[in-house]
Formats: structure tokens, sequence, C-alpha cells
């Protein structure tokens, strides 16, 4: 017969690894343990854990991309946990939640987590996996190993890239001769966040000057990302735009230079500069240009005219000026 396979949820985990393996012998734990926020675009962690197989199962973790989630829709910031003990449907349970979430026997406990289980015990089910969600767009293999003994490992994965907060399908399937099994949750996708700066090489500039400036575009862990500029543009203190530059593109040092020369005759206060990406996001720089006379200083240092190995002492004596104008 077959062993019973079944779901629960991350604050039983750890006690019902220990008793059930010890009440029966004859019955397969697993548990999948993966945060239930993830980054577009960064590497996440899932565990998986497998006790007691009773027979050579292949096992096979999926992420499937469903849809876009509603504004006025969230998912909590959780860690998910799919595993086989029992628990009644819509059951409350308190997790504790990171980013990565590693499964260990102690769990702490903060926000509230509902779980759904929907578990699948008949035998000789078809193990490739069923994706028929009309919005499903892309399915990325997270794990596949073939297991007769204990198992226990953390992988890193990648998260697809996302432009808006998205939901996905984390898809768990264990696959015998006698017993098949599938199980799924929810996860959420949400972009990356990414620090845009522009950077002038000075404040303040003179009527006739030069105007030169970068931008830069980087990630939480501020290493270079590439991104596209829909629209760069320079508008002076009447609001008038007097530069554009369109669709430019940030790869490789992810860093893209601007120049842009004033005229002598241009009128004097502040400009912007507005920077546009592909996303929407929008980022703006100031400078001003008027006439000014650079502040100039002088310091001047007086020491002995000589000294000894047998001083002391030394005494000198340093004066300094400056001057705004």
């Amino acid at each position: 017969m077959a062993p019973a396979l079944r779901v629960t949820a991350l604050l039983a985990a750890a006690l019902l690894l220990t008793t059930a393996t010890s009440a029966d012998i004859s019955e397969t734990i697993y548990t999948v343990t993966v945060s239930s926020r993830l980054t577009g675009g960064n590497k996440e962690v899932l565990c998986a854990q497998i006790s007691n197989p009773t027979e050579t199962l292949v096992l096979s973790i999926t992420l499937n991309v469903d849809s876009t989630l509603n504004d006025n829709s969230t998912l909590n910031d959780k860690s998910t946990v799919i595993d086989n003990s029992t628990v009644h449907d819509n059951s409350t349970v308190n997790v504790n939640t990171t980013p990565n979430v590693n499964t260990t026997p102690n769990v702490n406990s903060t926000p509230n987590v509902n779980t759904t289980p929907n578990v699948n015990t008949t035998p000789n089910v078809n193990s490739t996996p069923n994706v028929n969600s009309a919005n499903t767009n892309k399915r990325n293999v997270i794990l596949e190993s073939s297991i007769d003994k204990d198992f226990y490992t953390c992988t890193n994965f990648q998260v697809p890239m996302v432009q808006t907060s998205t939901v996905a399908t984390i898809q768990v399937m264990l696959k015998g001769k006698d017993t098949s099994m599938r199980n799924s949750t929810k996860v959420l996708i949400v972009p990356s966040d990414f620090v845009h700066i522009i950077q002038t090489d000075k404040p303040i500039y003179k009527p006739g000057q030069t105007v030169q400036f970068r931008i830069a575009s980087m990630d939480v862990n501020f290493l270079p990302v590439d991104r596209v500029y829909a629209e760069v543009t320079l508008q002076d203190p009447n609001s008038n735009r007097i530069a554009q530059w369109l669709n430019r593109t940030l790869s490789g040092v992810a860093i893209l230079d601007f120049s842009y020369p004033i005229i002598p005759e241009a009128p004097q206060g502040t400009y912007v500069i507005t920077a546009v990406t592909d996303s929407g996001a929008e980022i703006t720089h100031n400078f001003e240009l008027k006439e000014y006379v650079l502040p100039t200083y002088e310091v001047k240092v007086y020491l002995p005219s000589m000294v000894t190995i047998l001083d002391t002492q030394l005494n000198m004596k340093i004066c300094g000026k400056y001057r705004s104008e």
C-alpha cells in the first residue's frame, strides 16, 4: 500500500518530522521551504528534506510564473513550507520571515500564514508538471533529484525579472513506482529595488561652460544593473526643454555619460536634469547656472631657521587667509 503523503505548515514541521517518523516507520515525510516573497532578478534559497523514503522517489520542484497581482491584493511577507503532515484547511500558524529561509528544527514565530493544502494521493499519477493556467508565462526548474534515502539540500535559484508584483507558484512533485503526488503554494515576486544616481561634475556652472553629468543604476547590493532610460531631458529655469536624449541603455559598467554646452547668453538660475526609465521610474537632479568668483585662500607656515637634535620643542607659526571675493 502506498505511504500516506500529507500536508502541513511551518510551525508544526520540526515536531512532525520527529514524531511521524517514530510513530509509523512506513510513512515518508517531506518538507520544502522557501520565502513567500521573492525579489525579481535575485537569487533566492529553497530547502528540501525527505525522511524515510520507502521506495525510490523522483523529486521535481518548479517555479511557475502565473499572473500580475492586482494593486489591492497582497501576500504577507512570510516563509512558505510545503510538507506532507496533516493539518486542517485554512489553519493559521506563526512564521518568522526572512528573505531567504533555511529550514531548521527551531522556528521563531511572528506573522500569520494561511495555508490551504491541496493533496493528490492517487497512485500512478503522471509526474509531468500540469501548468494549465491561462496566465502562465514561464516554468523554471529549481530542483530535480532521484532519492532512495534520507535527503536534505538547500539550493539557490534565479528568480525571473518582473515589471510589477507577480504571483507565482512553487510546485512540488514526488513520483515513485507505487505512489505519485503533487502539491503547490503561491509566492509573490516583487520588482527589484534599484538605486538611480545622477551626478554632475560640479554643482555650479558659469554661462558658456559645458555641463557634464552621468547616470548610474545599482541594485540594493550596490551592484551595477542594466537599465534602459527611455528619456533624459534638461530644462532651463523657465521650464523650457533645451536638451533631450532618448532610449539610452545602461550595460556593462552601468554608467551613462552626457554633456551639454551652455551658451553664454543662457538664463541664470536652477536647471533640472530628468531621467525616466523604461519602467516609468523618474529621477531628477538640479544644478545652478550663475556668474560667480571662486573663493580663494592661502596658508603660510613659518618655521625656525634651524632645528637641532638637542631641541625638545619646536615653535612654529601658521597663518591662513580666506577671501570669498
